[in-house]
C-alpha cells in the first residue's frame, strides 16, 4: 500500500464518517471498504492515459511548470534530470485530479532538462530524448534569442499546418526561445475542444518543449467571463500574476508581464477590458513599464492600434483598436 493509497482510504473513511454512513460499520466491514477503495483507485491510476500535453508554462531562468490532462483522476509525478535515461530527481502532489500541473524549482539557468509525467507508480508520457525543457536566461543577460509569434492561429486546419510545418523547417535546429501568441489561439468559440483541437493536437511537440505565452483574442472571449476569470483559457494555461517571471504583479491572468534575458514582455487583455487613463490595466502598464530597465521593451495584444481590410480601425467599427491606439500607445 503506497503513501498516497493511504491517504487516498483515509479520506474518503473521513467524508463517510461525516455523513455518518460508517459510524455503525464493524472493523471488518470498515477493512472491506477500506480495501475497496484501495482497490478501485489503484485500478483507475493503472488505467490512465494522457490525454493532453504535456505542455510547459512559465518558464523562470529557475524554474519550469510543467501541466498535462489523463482520463482519469490520478496522483501528479513529474520526474527530470540532466539526461532522458537519467531522471534522478521526482516532485508528486497527491492531490488526485485529471488535471495536473507540476512546478520544478531550483533549476539552473540556460539549462536543459528531460523530463516524464504520469503519476507515483507510473510513467504515462516522457522520458525520452523528445521531451526537454530549457530554462530562460539569467535575466538582463545579452543573449541571441528567437521569439516565433503566431496570431489568429486557432483554425485548426491545413492553413494551420502548413505555417507550422513551414516555420518549423525553417527555423530547425532551434525552433524557438520565447513562444507567444497574438489571440485568437482557439476558433470559433475557445471552447476546451477548441483548444484541444487547434492548440494541442496542432503542437504537441513544440508544447512540450517551448513554453506558450499567450494573450486572449476575441473567439478566446466568447467561452471566458474575464471578470471573474473563469473559463477554457483560464483553465489551460498557468500565467504569472504575483511577478513570478518578471515585473510588476498584475494580480489577473488577463494581463501579465515577463522577462527573458534582455527583454521584457508585456502581454495586455485589449477585446473587452477597459483600457482608458485611470483603469486597472492602465495603471498596472504605467507601473510595469516605469519598473522594467530591460534594454528591450516587447508589447502584444490582440486588437492593433491600425489596420486596413475587413477591420477598419475607427472608433465605431474597432473601439477596442481605438482604445489601444489613444490609449496604450502613448
Amino acid at each position: 500500500m503506497t503513501m498516497n493509497q493511504n491517504r487516498f482510504a483515509r479520506s474518503m473513511l473521513y467524508s463517510l464518517c461525516l455523513t455518518g454512513i460508517v459510524a455503525s460499520y464493524s472493523q471488518a466491514q470498515l477493512h472491506a471498504l477500506t480495501h475497496l477503495f484501495l482497490t478501485e483507485a489503484s485500478e483507475s491510476q493503472a488505467g490512465a492515459e494522457v490525454s493532453r500535453g504535456p505542455y510547459l508554462q512559465l518558464g523562470t531562468p529557475n524554474s519550469m511548470v510543467i501541466q498535462w490532462r489523463t482520463n482519469t483522476p490520478t496522483d501528479s509525478s513529474v520526474r527530470w534530470g540532466y539526461e532522458p535515461d537519467a531522471l534522478t530527481e521526482t516532485v508528486t502532489d497527491s492531490a488526485l485530479t485529471t488535471n495536473h500541473a507540476v512546478i520544478l524549482t531550483g533549476l539552473e539557468p540556460s539549462t536543459r532538462y528531460y523530463y516524464s509525467v504520469g503519476t507515483s507508480e507510473q510513467i504515462l508520457a516522457g522520458g525520452d530524448a523528445s521531451h526537454h525543457l530549457t530554462t530562460s536566461p539569467p535575466v538582463g543577460s545579452d543573449e541571441h534569442v528567437r521569439i516565433w509569434v503566431i496570431g489568429d492561429s486557432g483554425t485548426g486546419t491545413d492553413d494551420a499546418r502548413n505555417v507550422r510545418d513551414a516555420y518549423l523547417d525553417y527555423a530547425q535546429p532551434s525552433p524557438a526561445d520565447v513562444w507567444i501568441t497574438l489571440g485568437d489561439n482557439a476558433y470559433g468559440l475557445g471552447t476546451q475542444s477548441d483548444h484541444q483541437r487547434a492548440v494541442f493536437n496542432m503542437y504537441p511537440t513544440i508544447l512540450s518543449t517551448i513554453p506558450i505565452w499567450p494573450s486572449i483574442g476575441n473567439h478566446d472571449v466568447f467561452s471566458l467571463d474575464t471578470k471573474n476569470e473563469t473559463g477554457p483559457y483560464y483553465d489551460i494555461f498557468s500565467l504569472p500574476t504575483q511577478a513570478e517571471a518578471g515585473g510588476v504583479a498584475s494580480g489577473t491572468e488577463s494581463y501579465y508581464s515577463f522577462d527573458y534575458a534582455n527583454i521584457h514582455f508585456i502581454v495586455l487583455e485589449t477585446c473587452e477590458t477597459d483600457l482608458s487613463p485611470g483603469s486597472p490595466t492602465h495603471s498596472w502598464l504605467q507601473a510595469d513599464l516605469a519598473a522594467s530597465d530591460q534594454d528591450w521593451m516587447i508589447a502584444y495584444f490582440h486588437n492593433p492600434p491600425y489596420s486596413l481590410g475587413h477591420n477598419t480601425d475607427d472608433h465605431e467599427h474597432e473601439p477596442q483598436s481605438f482604445a489601444v491606439r489613444e490609449h496604450i500607445l502613448p
